[in-house]
């Protein structure tokens, strides 16, 4: 019955001979044992039903500890939507001192790093050559795509991720990593390393990546 009970709607019984006896499959012994199984009920605070006081609690706790996890949810979607939006409303310009600067005139981080890793100009997705599509022939080499352990990524591999999740990180507000505090690889860096090992160089990644957000956060 506290089985039939935590899944029943609003986690109460029918107070009905016919239905717990069924619900409990007592079933001809149900008569006999009735008394003693009630005791463990309250039949006071809903009319014509039952429930288990404890059972109950623990349902309406689970219940509320759902509808947090749905509103913290959703809290975090709008908050990555907004940063994501922000960041695509970045325009670069030229600072006093030659660098960078944001929409609100603050330096950007690409003011003191290389080209490379800079935000992505107005016309830069542009002037980048179109993609080849995933799915328009097999694999580089005709080799399937095989992914390394993290811990067999080299030093170079570790590198380009870095480098990539910088970027991406900077686009669209997330918090990808290619190291552990204790300098260890992550797990994220070994599908760098498997594309680099299929003959993709890193500027291609870099591409993707640029050509992908672009393409996400213009459905925002």
């Amino acid at each position: 019955l506290l089985c039939e009970q935590w899944i029943a709607e609003d986690c109460v019984l029918p107070d009905d001979d016919a239905v717990l006896a069924e619900l409990s499959r007592a079933r001809d012994r149900w008569p006999a044992i009735k008394e003693k199984v009630l005791r463990c009920f309250n039949a006071q605070k809903f009319p014509q039903k039952i429930f288990n006081e404890k059972l109950r609690a623990q349902w309406l706790e689970r219940k509320q500890w759902q509808k947090k996890c749905q509103q913290g949810g959703k809290s975090s979607g709008i908050s990555r939507r907004k940063a994501a939006k922000g960041s695509s409303q970045i325009v670069p310009s030229k600072s006093e001192g030659g660098g960078e600067v944001d929409v609100k005139g603050r330096p950007t981080s690409s003011s003191s790093s290389s080209s490379s890793s800079s935000l992505v100009h107005k016309n830069e997705l542009n002037e980048l050559t179109p993609l080849t599509p995933l799915n328009g022939g097999p694999p580089v080499g005709g080799r399937m795509k095989k992914y390394p352990a993290k811990g067999d990524c080299t030093e170079a591999e570790i590198q380009v991720a870095e480098e990539l999740f910088r970027i991406m990180n900077q686009r669209a507000g997330m918090h990808f990593q290619a190291r552990h505090p204790n300098g260890q690889p992550t797990e994220n860096v070994k599908f760098v390393a498997a594309l680099l090992r299929l003959g993709h160089d890193p500027d291609e990644l870099r591409r993707v990546a640029l050509h992908q957000f672009t393409f996400w956060s213009s459905r925002v």
